[in-house]
């Protein structure tokens, strides 16, 4: 017996179409086969599932038909073709491979990986007809989601694709593999750095950040111990001894950080 698409996707059965989008983002993610090269099949078999699970309740209409009829379809029905709407832009719901649905959630069309579709061999086929004006104008939706993709990426990316503290955007705890430094990055960091070079790249600028961030720390520690000792010299006797002591143990917690990512890094 099929698992139930809601439960497939961890939302409950009034989710939005955004909780939907990021519970399958997620899940995506997690059973993509690869990401699982040690259990590729079990991975494969859970990926589709999220994906076919994704399909329907991303599409109103699908998700209205499933809800109350399940899995069972009337008979003689049809997945909708160009003239229905929905995610798949144009192209057959049954034609969507869960591969073609991860890659259109990211930005990349059916067969952008090199094979085409069904129905676009079917086209080639038959002559190559240009697609008409209502086929371009349901790929509208899709094409502004890649743009946004495309710019919320580099916004994100380009200039700094991690932090040094949870805020917003940047909500996915890691650590260095080195050093063990912590940081944060965005969601879709697995996707633009998925080798270990980019990765050490990235990891770099984290450690660097991080020493910096230390250094100037450690600095107004320093300069409040020298202000405690100049701040005792104006003193004699007990109160003098007693504010020296105090100095000497003032904890110097980042200037501890530091020397240790030095130590580390070297």
């Amino acid at each position: 017996m099929a698992r139930d698409h809601y439960a497939v996707l961890g939302v409950n059965r009034d989710a939005g179409e955004a909780e939907i989008k990021k519970a399958y983002r997620r899940e995506a993610l997690k059973w993509h086969p690869d990401k699982n090269p040690d259990n590729k099949e079990a991975a494969e078999r859970r990926f589709k599932e999220v994906s076919n699970a994704f399909k329907v309740l991303s599409d109103p209409d699908e998700r209205a038909h499933y809800d109350r009829y399940g899995e069972q379809r009337q008979a003689g029905q049809r997945p909708r073709g160009p003239g229905g709407g929905g995610g798949a832009g144009g192209v057959y719901a049954d034609e969507l491979t869960p591969e073609d649905i991860f890659n259109m959630f990211f930005g990349i069309p059916p067969g952008g990986r090199g094979r085409p579709s069904p129905r676009r061999q079917q086209q080639q086929h038959q002559g190559g007809a240009a697609p008409n004006l209502g086929n371009l104008l349901q790929l509208l939706p899709l094409v502004m989601l890649m743009l946004f993709s495309l710019l919320s990426s580099v916004s994100i990316g380009d200039d700094k694709p991690f932090s040094l503290k949870r805020s917003e955007g940047f909500t996915q705890e890691r650590r260095t593999m080195s050093s063990g430094v912590q940081y944060w990055v965005p969601e879709s960091f697995e996707l633009l750095h998925p080798d270990a070079a980019s990765l050490r790249k990235v990891e770099d600028r984290v450690e660097t950040s991080m020493q910096q961030t230390l250094r100037r720390r450690c600095s107004a520690e320093r300069t409040q111990k020298q202000k405690m000792v100049e701040a005792a010299n104006h003193y004699n006797g007990a109160d003098k001894i007693r504010m020296l002591e105090r100095a000497d143990k003032l904890q110097m917690r980042y200037c501890d950080q530091k020397d240790r990512l030095d130590a580390m890094r070297r």
